[in-house]
This record gives C-alpha cells, sequence and structure tokens, in this order.
C-alpha cells in the first residue's frame, strides 16, 4: 500500500513536471512568435516611411533644381543613412525632435553639420548591442575604402571611410579628422570603457 502511494506520488510529480514544462514551452513559443511579429510590423513601417522620404527625395529634384529651401517633413525624416555593408537603412531625425536620441534611433549630435555645408562634419551616434534600438551593432565591420551614403534634401552625399578609431569614454566627443574635409563621423560603444569612431569624407554628390 505504502508502495503504492509513493508510487501515485512519483507519478504526480512526473505529471506536474511536464505540465510545467509544456507551459515554459509555450510560453517561449509565445515570445518568439511575439517577437518576430513585432520586428515584421517595425521593419514594415520602417520601410514605408523610407520609401515616403525617397518620393520626396525625387520631387524636390524634379520640382526645384537647386535644390535650396525645400522643407521634408511628410516622412518626418530629415535624412537617410545607408550603409550596404552592414545591411544598415536608417531614417535620421531634426536635430531638435525628441526621437533624436540615441535610445531611440540614431542621434545627430548638436555639434553637426548637414553634408551641404563645405567642410562641415556630420557627427551620428548610434547603440552596439542587441537591442533593437542597436544600429550601430555592426559599425565595427567598416574599414577603409568602405562606402556610406547620406540621402538629404535631393542629394545622395557618398562618403568612404578613410579611417578608424578607439577611444576611452570620457562623457566627450574627440573626433580627428581633417577639418578641411566635408565629413560624416560615426560613433558607437566599444566594450565598456571604450567609444568606437568612423571617419568618412566625402567623395562623390549625385
Amino acid at each position: 500500500m505504502l508502495k503504492r502511494k509513493e508510487k501515485n506520488k512519483n507519478n504526480l510529480g512526473k505529471s506536474l513536471l511536464l505540465v510545467i514544462g509544456s507551459l515554459l514551452i509555450l510560453l517561449s513559443l509565445f515570445l518568439l512568435f511575439n517577437h518576430t511579429y513585432n520586428s515584421y510590423k517595425d521593419n514594415k513601417k520602417e520601410q514605408e516611411i523610407l520609401d515616403t522620404f525617397y518620393e520626396e527625395q525625387e520631387e524636390i529634384i524634379n520640382d526645384n533644381n537647386d535644390k535650396k529651401d525645400i522643407t521634408i517633413n511628410n516622412s518626418n525624416y530629415l535624412a537617410v543613412l545607408k550603409i550596404d555593408k552592414i545591411n544598415l537603412e536608417k531614417g535620421l531625425y531634426n536635430i531638435d525632435n525628441k526621437l533624436n536620441n540615441v535610445d531611440y534611433n540614431i542621434e545627430i549630435l548638436k555639434e553637426s553639420k548637414m553634408p551641404d555645408i563645405e567642410n562641415g562634419n556630420l557627427i551620428l551616434a548610434g547603440h552596439n548591442g542587441y537591442l533593437k534600438e542597436s544600429y550601430f551593432r555592426h559599425l565595427y565591420r567598416l574599414i577603409p575604402s568602405d562606402k556610406v551614403s547620406v540621402f538629404y534634401n535631393g542629394y545622395e552625399y557618398i562618403y568612404e571611410v578613410i579611417n578608424t578609431y578607439k577611444v576611452n569614454k570620457t562623457g566627450t566627443v574627440k573626433v580627428i579628422r581633417n577639418n578641411n574635409k566635408t565629413t560624416l563621423t560615426l560613433i558607437t560603444c566599444s566594450g565598456d570603457t571604450e567609444q568606437l569612431f568612423v571617419i568618412c569624407e566625402l567623395v562623390d554628390k549625385k
């Protein structure tokens, strides 16, 4: 009789573990599906905004040959950063927009000059890591001669990577560049104590 009770108790324990295990598996599958679905929705929405932005760029080209005094606001993007090598295409918000924040997007730093300013420096910062907002997670793969594009006010500004370097995090931005060149600087974290800088120089505009 005692053995039967112990056997029933063991069977109950196994059944309980089986139920808990099944629930954990179902929960994991649900979370995975939910993450995948949300990523799909986010990517689809982003592509729709990018398409609107590019349509606006075409309108600028067709309607205004000198491309001056044009305000781009239907897409809410001021510009688009595109780096084919790391499969990155992301809109940039105006510097005063609340979404121009590294915790939400790629951030245009306040010291920046847009690409149409001769010898200016457009400085962009983005997170590294595995979060959705970690747009610069693959920035470390860029090497000299790689190309980076910024679409802005009807033009595609094409840059070439000329240098990459790391510095200790100090709370300030230390950009080493040629001040006689129009440049693009990309910044992200590299570990807990360093920042990675990618310096690019303008080589074409079309």
